[in-house]
């Protein structure tokens, strides 16, 4: 049960196999349930959960703490951003990242 996040009214949703399988209309006081809507994406994101992002040493746990942090709290997407500095700074944090992705 939950309260619908573009209508508020409550709703009853089924699962199956981790997939929202229904969603109909319930009786009772919408004011009592949580909200349920579609994640949020943050547009710019220097960390979180205790991870830097402009940390040249970085890891992808800790990155996966940061993302799971991020999604406990709604958030189902972001972009990293790397905050401004040294021209070669920059571009080692850069070539991390891209490390990163290129091992996925």
């Amino acid at each position: 049960m939950g309260r619908d996040g573009q209508s508020g009214r409550l709703i009853r949703i089924g699962w199956r196999d981790g997939i929202v399988s229904r969603m109909e209309s319930a009786d009772g006081d919408p004011e009592a349930y949580p909200w349920i809507m579609s994640s949020l994406l943050d547009l710019q994101v220097n960390g979180f959960n205790g991870v830097d992002f402009q940390d040249v040493a970085i890891s992808v746990e800790d990155l996966e703490r940061a993302a799971l942090g991020l999604q406990q709290h709604g958030c189902g997407g972001c972009l990293v951003t790397l905050i401004t500095d040294d021209w070669d700074a920059m571009l080692a944090k850069l070539r991390r990242w891209v490390s990163f992705c290129a091992d996925r």
